[in-house]
């Protein structure tokens, strides 16, 4: 097998998401936001008494997402378009929050040209966690 066929066959998001919710160490019916890419594993491990809430900036993401849900029948997820910088959530709402592959979406803004001032998304991040709740960030 050649090395660009391994490539290929490597599904990058699917292991990188199991791995960093493995890493979390969630527990069965948690509260938990996902602020990118591990919406998916993260309600498979939480089982049907939790859920997971994620979030995206953009209406494709957002579908295709959707589409991952009913794919894997999972009645414990939701997903919708929010800004984490805007969150509409209530302070100390989640156990667990996972942030992962946020991109230059998230420092960089592609309408005006230029980089944002400073990329405070962590401050608003942190306002929705539990104060014994736990983050896995990866970029």
């Amino acid at each position: 097998m050649t090395n660009r066929k391994i490539l290929e066959d490597l599904d990058y998001w699917t292991a990188f998401d199991k791995r960093l919710v493995e890493l979390m160490n969630l527990t069965k019916g948690a509260q938990m936001l996902d602020v990118g890419a591990c919406l998916i594993a993260a309600a498979k491990k939480i089982g049907s008494t939790g859920h997971v809430i994620g979030i995206d900036l953009y209406e494709n993401c957002i579908t295709e997402v959707n589409s991952n849900i009913e794919k894997n029948k999972l009645i414990n997820a939701s997903v919708e378009i929010m800004d984490a910088r805007n969150l509409t959530y209530k302070d100390n709402t989640f156990g667990y929050i996972t942030s992962g592959f946020i991109g230059f979406g998230d420092v960089f803004d592609f309408a005006n040209n230029k980089c944002r001032k400073e990329n405070d998304k962590l401050e608003h991040i942190y306002c929705v966690l539990k104060p014994i709740g736990k983050v896995g960030i990866s970029k």
